[in-house]
């Protein structure tokens, strides 16, 4: 008969072994997955939709399926605006927004919405590799973790009459972002007149005539087809439409730091591709959008290239003033000024 002194320690050891056993399942548990909704105003199938979902794929593959990617293309979460406060409360957990929805986060990312402070795709590619750090940090502190940078072509004029010179532009009704009330007013100070709507609403506008003139990439106005309701073209462009896939803080520590390297790697991938396509693609777009009766037009007379130079110093000015940070307007035109000195004495 077994003595009650002999069961004690095979009853404590047996404790001892579950004790072991649970301790060591709390670390090799597989982690739940990581399901990251992520919303976009760009449309599904496009250049930009398609990076997206294969940055998906490479998530899911190389986590061995810790991490999942559902995509919300063509605005059907709502505007930037709306994307973000569903990123605030937890609908959403990542967006990839323009400079603009960015902008609404930091805004040191606004630089890249001020209208012919960039010239060529080689300033910007400058410019960003110089700021690339800082703005990433600035907007961690935001709450927010830049998974790659994107690229989406140059904002040109659009329109639904032709603009042969700088008066047939102010005459124009223009769209500007639902809300935003600062680059209305500002297009408000030298005459133009302006009219807010929300990103889904664009093509209506133009073909109810509430708008006549919408600035966007060559590859959106072919995508979203605004250019059968807007069949002209400035040549002039406006700015680079820059912008970035980003994700809350609070979603990116719950994925583990093993799958964020494998994450981040495939995002930055991503980030690239659209850097070196979408500049290539943008030519192909119009070419397209040519044969389909898109007219170009081109500022000839030097009298309107001073007036759209006028126009690009008043937009400096109020940027600098009330939306830009100063230190990081002086730094990019710092930037600009030393690249352009070092072009022109290599040329």
């Amino acid at each position: 008969m077994t003595s009650s002194c002999s069961a004690r320690p095979r009853r404590g050891l047996g404790a001892l072994l579950v004790a072991v056993c649970t301790f060591m399942s709390a670390f090799s548990a597989p982690v739940h997955a990581q399901k990251i909704k992520l919303a976009t105003l760009v449309p599904d199938g496009s250049i930009w939709d398609r990076a997206l979902k294969e940055m998906g794929a490479q998530w899911s593959k190389k986590t061995s399926g810790r991490v999942s990617l559902r995509i919300f293309a063509g605005g059907v979460a709502g505007d930037e605006t709306d994307m973000l406060r569903k990123l605030k409360i937890g609908q959403l957990q990542a967006g990839l927004f323009t400079a603009s929805g960015l902008g609404q986060i930091e805004p040191a990312f606004r630089i890249f919405e001020v209208p012919l402070l960039f010239e060529t795709e080689e300033e910007v590619t400058y410019v960003v590799r110089a700021v690339k750090e800082d703005f990433e940090k600035r907007l961690e502190k935001r709450g927010y973790h830049m998974l790659h940078w994107a690229h989406a072509g140059w904002v040109r004029i659009f329109s639904t009459g032709p603009i042969e010179c700088y008066e047939d532009f102010i005459g124009m009704k223009q769209f500007v972002w639902g809300g935003g009330t600062r680059i209305g007013k500002w297009y408000e100070e030298v005459g133009i007149r302006t009219v807010p709507l929300a990103a889904p609403d664009i093509l209506t506008g133009l073909q109810t005539g509430l708008v006549d003139v919408v600035p966007s990439t060559p590859l959106t106005a072919l995508s979203l087809q605004w250019f059968r309701s807007a069949p002209f073209m400035c040549e002039r462009r406006l700015a680079p439409l820059i912008g970035g896939t980003v994700i809350s803080n609070r979603a990116w520590k719950k994925v583990t730091p093993h799958d964020q390297v494998e994450m981040l790697a495939a995002a930055r991938k991503a980030g690239t591709k659209l850097f070196r396509e979408v500049p290539r693609s943008e030519g192909k777009a119009l070419a397209e959008m040519k044969k389909r009766g898109l007219r170009v037009t081109q500022v000839a007379s030097a009298e309107d290239r001073r007036r759209w130079e006028g126009l690009g110093e008043h937009f400096k000015t109020r940027m600098r003033e009330d939306s830009v940070p100063r230190d990081v307007f002086d730094r990019v035109t710092g930037l600009l000024k030393e690249y352009r000195a070092t072009k022109e004495k290599d040329d």
